[in-house]
């Protein structure tokens, strides 16, 4: 009864702040929350040229493929009330969601390796396997002494409640919606994409991803773990032809909606007013990214190459870390997630939200964080002072571009350090379970061989 009060507190907080005219165009107007991109004027901008009988993508007006803006059309000529109340829908449905994802992932074998030790030791006669899971009371173990990294019975009671409220309660994920972003529509095609993953069925999460994709280019990050994740949930077969037949299942799917995407408006001008846009990065405006000071202040002669660094940097990450964490694949979309947030060209806090908020999932491994209270006192800084510089720079002309851009270097270095402390926690918390589980298998052996 709490969790649904909590939830439905978010929930009005959304659609009273939605209602304040005088809110939602603070908030909407901050280059925190708002993005050429991501901003719902574009889409009205869009919508007003689709109806005078233009394409929508005439000038530099609107950035989103046009199911995004087919989705979004009804909320244009809808009133103030109505909008709010869908936007804020729109936000609990991805709550709804990422509870299933929780819940989901407790019954994963991800958060259950133990169960593969517990296997060995009974074959050596071992009854008692469940004393060389990580003991209670260690650093490294959470309550239960569940070594497996998981998730015990506690766990199905709480986790997915908290993962649903954090990312109901998460400050920034209210702020996109306050702020009446469509980022929550990426979020929404993502967290179906893990949870079909998560119950085995390939289909609908391909189809997800692909439309995630779709919205945002730079969520195909996330297909090696979705394939790991539809490789370790279908078992049996060969894994690698698994894996294949998922990344080419992607990419038709990708091509179809294009495809589609063309007959619906007849034209293939979104391609560049959307995806040239978002891997060229025309528009400089400043957002909490990394991209617009850099291209702002380099030689023009010096952008393709360095265009191609910044791209082909975000794109180096996914092989790497999926080879290092094809046991974890929902870490690993985690982490996905959180360099899609820190390295697109135009992102914005709520592209934050929704990997912060999925990592109470871990909550057992990334006890081990040592700096984990510093940096996040380091984002709650910058979240507040970020306002302050805009001001000193844009209003009273007291400060300059390097104020503002300085708060994003730090928010962006907050955040991969974030990352890097949470991957070694994991890793720390993995080497652990391992010694603990050579110990077993050593005695349970020598158990046998005294038999």
């Amino acid at each position: 009864g709490g969790v649904l009060v909590a939830a439905a507190a978010a929930v009005c907080l959304r659609v009273l702040l939605l209602l304040s005219e005088s809110v939602r165009e603070a908030v909407s107007s901050r280059v925190e929350v708002s993005t050429p991109v991501s901003a719902f004027i574009r889409i009205r901008e869009g919508a007003f040229l689709w109806e005078q009988g233009a394409s929508p993508y005439v000038g530099d007006s609107l950035h989103r493929p046009p199911f995004v803006l087919f989705f979004f059309y009804p909320l244009v000529a809808a009133g103030d009330t109505v909008c709010a109340f869908a936007l804020a829908s729109l936000d609990a449905l991805v709550a709804v969601v990422l509870y299933r994802v929780a819940s989901e992932y407790i019954r994963s074998e991800e958060a259950r390796p133990s169960c593969s030790l517990r296997g060995k030791l009974a074959k050596y006669g071992v009854e008692d396997a469940e004393r060389w899971r990580v003991p209670e009371g260690d650093s490294m173990a959470g309550e239960g002494g569940d070594g497996g990294g998981g998730s015990s019975g506690k766990d199905a009671e709480w986790l997915p409640d908290t993962v649903a409220l954090a990312y109901l309660w998460n400050p920034y994920t209210i702020l996109s919606c306050v702020g009446a972003s469509t980022i929550a529509l990426d979020h929404l095609a993502v967290s179906l994409s893990l949870l079909a993953a998560l119950t085995n069925r390939p289909s609908l999460s391909i189809c997800t991803l692909s439309f995630a994709s779709y919205c945002s280019p730079y969520n195909f990050l996330l297909l090696p773990a979705v394939a790991l994740i539809l490789q370790r949930e279908g078992g049996g077969g060969r894994p690698a032809m698994r894996i294949w037949v998922t990344v080419w299942s992607f990419m038709a799917t990708t091509l179809l909606l294009l495809l589609a995407s063309r007959i619906a408006i007849g034209s293939w001008d979104f391609l560049g007013a959307v995806y040239g846009f978002v891997f060229l990065v025309p528009d400089l405006a400043p957002n909490v990214g990394l991209f617009w000071y850099f291209f702002m202040e380099i030689f023009d002669h010096f952008k393709s190459f360095f265009l191609f660094i910044f791209q082909y940097h975000i794109a180096v990450y996914p092989i790497p870390l999926a080879l290092r964490l094809s046991h974890r694949p929902v870490f690993l979309a985690i982490c996905l997630l959180a360099i899609n947030a820190i390295f697109k060209s135009y992102p914005s806090v709520g592209d934050s939200g929704l990997c912060l908020s999925l990592g109470p999932l871990l909550h057992r491994q990334l006890a081990g964080m040592t700096h984990m209270f510093y940096l996040f006192q380091v984002l709650l800084f910058v979240s507040v002072l970020s306002p302050v510089f805009w001001h000193l720079w844009i209003v009273t002309g007291s400060g300059n571009a390097n104020f503002f851009y300085a708060l994003t270097v730090v928010f962006a270095a907050a955040q991969v350090l974030l990352l890097s402390e949470s991957m070694l926690a994991v890793f720390r918390y993995d080497r652990l379970v391992r010694r603990k589980a050579a110990e077993g298998l050593r005695e349970g052996k020598l158990a046998a061989k005294e038999k």
